[in-house]
């Protein structure tokens, strides 16, 4: 039916994310058969897939990342699979991503941050702000809000997942 996704098409925008960390291909999403107990097993590690320059968005780049099996099936005698996976009915496949930040947004908070925080994010922005109402983190922080796009290799199907680059500033 051309819904299932063995790959998926992975955008970032190159300025900020260096690289992807994807599951490796020993990677499970599975619920144990007797229990109903998850039994998943996610390693991750950096993608080793050379990432291309795509031509429809300025600065992004696109990486191809293998899906995960999801092996989460309903069994009536045990505990229930939407315990392990929030889909219930058919399931097709899973991803997890985390990505490689720019090594230069990445120093320490003893130092001042990169350029690129006051050019395309914010700096000195209190915690309360950064993490929302409800926080009592009075620390400062320099961000850069993005997006990355994941689009299934087969659906076609996409979603937009807002990423932020956080740095703990103390001198701000």
């Amino acid at each position: 039916m051309n819904l299932y996704d063995s790959t998926f098409k992975v955008y970032y925008d190159n300025r900020f994310i260096t690289n992807l960390v994807v599951p490796k291909s020993t990677s499970t999403f599975s619920n144990d058969s007797s229990t109903g107990d998850n039994s998943s097993v996610l390693s991750l590690e950096e993608s080793s897939a050379s990432p291309s320059t795509t031509n429809t968005m300025d600065n992004y780049s696109v990486q191809t990342v293998a899906a995960i099996q999801n092996q989460v099936y309903y069994y009536a005698t045990t505990i229930a699979d939407t315990t392990v996976s929030a889909i219930a009915g058919p399931r097709g496949t899973a991803c997890a991503l985390n990505f490689t930040a720019l090594s230069e947004l990445c120093n320490t908070k003893d130092s001042s941050p990169n350029a690129l925080y006051s050019l395309y994010g914010s700096t000195g922005i209190i915690g309360t702000t950064v993490f929302g109402a409800g926080s009592t983190d009075t620390n400062t922080y320099d961000y850069i809000d993005t997006t990355v796009y994941v689009v299934g290799g087969t659906s076609t199907n996409q979603i937009q997942l807002p990423i932020r680059i956080i740095r703990l500033n103390t001198e701000a």
